[in-house]
């Protein structure tokens, strides 16, 4: 029996002994890298890490480390940056002492003890090229050029050494025609600037007004207190337009007589681009007329003028003009570069009707003398001296020797004259109704429809006349015993 329940008690244990011991498993180890980004300079980098941790069974460990491993592209020398700053979630690693324009590769390391060490991607970057502290001048320029005049304008002056603004202590203007010889320069102290802007006439005081349609460059040049250095900026460019060109013109002084109508003006000033030719004194000339119409005409007529003293003067011709008709007269000029016209107001004038007289009452026919009857008729001149006549005469005879003269020699309008007449020994002589002799008389021979006329005391003045009617304009005529013109017998 002893020996069963041995044998029963070896049997147990033998089964206990064959049972296997518990086993304990691994935990499961996750890491999760979030948003790595760098931003370089020239000699230094930044990396934030954000979301970036490990998990041990889906819990969160919190004894992990994170640092940033960063070594030259194509090289294997690592140096870790373990030190960071953490704002809004995100942990920033610095990255001293790089190389300017260099290339690299950096990495997050994330150690979680004795769950094992893990590491990102490798992120590449470069640096940029050395940064060099800005030493120079900022500023905004604009020109507002006329033709003889322009207004600079410059904004946003600043005075920059290595980065740091400075005191302005003056401003040099400098500009010059392009392809001219001359460099006009003047310095303003740094005080007449007000809220960083400076505004230049030109030309400066005493200097050359600008030339019209030019090209010129301006070169701004500042210096600063306490810095021994100046910069001057790179030049800039602007262009001169046309003058504008006005002109204050008097309005003409008319006048009229037997001549025709005198136009003068006596005050003439130009300006160009408001400033008087009297200071600029254009190099350009000055050309004046007269122009002149009948009032309600579209159309002028030049004169030309004389210009003495700074007067300006001209006269109408009376032949020109229409009898009782109002014109209107002015003064033009044309002056600067681009020919600009100007005219003075318009004055008028009205041309007086001509007074025609009573036509005199014809003589008395001489008591003595020759019969005129021979001649008696109606005459026109066709030939004189040998040629056409280049004036108008027209002779009527009666038989007891009235003459009536119509002549057309110095006037448009015809002139009527009369006198008495006798014909003795083949002589013809006579007296106008004023008592004034003819000038001469002439020898007479009559053919059927031409008479020859031959100055007794002038053989080479002969006149020959051709039986004829009057015109029908010899309704408008004049008097001429009361001008004093030259009459054609």
């Amino acid at each position: 029996m002893k020996r069963y329940l041995y044998i029963l008690l070896v049997a147990i244990l033998a089964v206990v002994a064959c049972e296997p011991a518990e086993i304990v498993p691994e935990p499961k180890v996750n890491v999760h890298f979030g948003e790595i980004s760098i931003d370089a300079s020239d000699t230094s980098a930044v990396v934030k890490v954000r979301d970036t941790y490990l998990t041990v069974d889906g819990e969160r460990y919190d004894d992990a480390k994170i640092w940033v491993e960063y070594t030259l592209a194509q090289q294997s020398e690592i140096i870790s940056v373990k030190e960071y700053t953490q704002e809004e979630g995100a942990l920033s690693f610095v990255i001293d002492h790089l190389t300017p324009s260099t290339g690299y590769v950096a990495y997050v390391v994330v150690d979680g003890g004795e769950h094992g060490k893990h590491t990102s991607d490798r992120v590449p970057f470069a640096t940029s090229e050395e940064y060099i502290p800005f030493s120079g001048i900022n500023f905004k320029a604009v020109a507002l050029a006329k033709g003889i005049v322009a207004e600079l304008s410059f904004t946003n002056l600043q005075y920059i050494y290595e980065d740091q603004p400075q005191n302005i202590r003056s401003v040099t203007v400098e500009y010059q025609l392009q392809n001219g010889n001359k460099c006009v320069a003047k310095e303003f102290a740094g005080n007449l600037l007000t809220d960083g802007s400076l505004r230049v006439s030109l030309p400066f005081e005493g200097e050359e007004y600008l030339v019209e349609n030019s090209n010129y460059t301006v070169r701004l040049t500042l210096s600063a207190e306490g810095v021994a250095e100046s910069f001057s900026a790179d030049a800039c460019e602007f262009k001169t337009s046309y003058a504008t060109v006005t002109a204050s013109i008097a309005t003409p002084v008319l006048s009229y007589d037997a001549s025709g109508i005198h136009a003068s003006v006596d005050s003439v000033e130009i300006f160009y681009d408001g400033v008087s030719d009297k200071v600029y004194n254009s190099k350009h000339a000055t050309n004046y007329a007269f122009y002149y119409r009948e009032a309600g005409a579209s159309e002028w007529t030049k004169v030309d003028v004389d210009v003495v003293d700074g007067a300006i003067s001209t006269t109408i011709v009376d032949a020109m003009l229409k009898k009782g008709a109002t014109y209107e007269v002015k003064v033009t000029l044309t002056a600067g570069a681009n020919s600009t016209s100007c005219s003075s107001e318009v004055a008028q004038i009205e041309v007086p009707e001509e007074e025609v007289p009573t036509p005199p009452t014809p003589p008395t026919p001489p008591v003595e003398g020759g019969d005129t009857s021979s001649v008696a008729g109606t005459w026109h001149l066709t030939q004189w001296r040998g040629a056409e006549p280049s004036f108008e005469v027209y002779i009527d005879i009666t038989e007891d020797g009235v003459v009536t003269l119509w002549q057309k020699i110095e006037h448009r309008e015809w002139e009527c004259y009369l006198s008495s007449a006798a014909i003795e020994n083949g002589i013809i002589s006579g007296t106008y109704s004023d008592g004034v002799a003819w000038g001469t008389s002439y020898y007479v021979t009559v053919a059927e429809s031409s008479m020859t006329w031959v100055d007794v005391s002038d053989s080479a003045d002969i006149s020959v006349y051709t039986r004829s009617s009057l015109p029908e304009n010899l309704t408008t005529t004049r008097a001429g015993a009361i001008y004093d013109v030259e009459r054609f017998l």
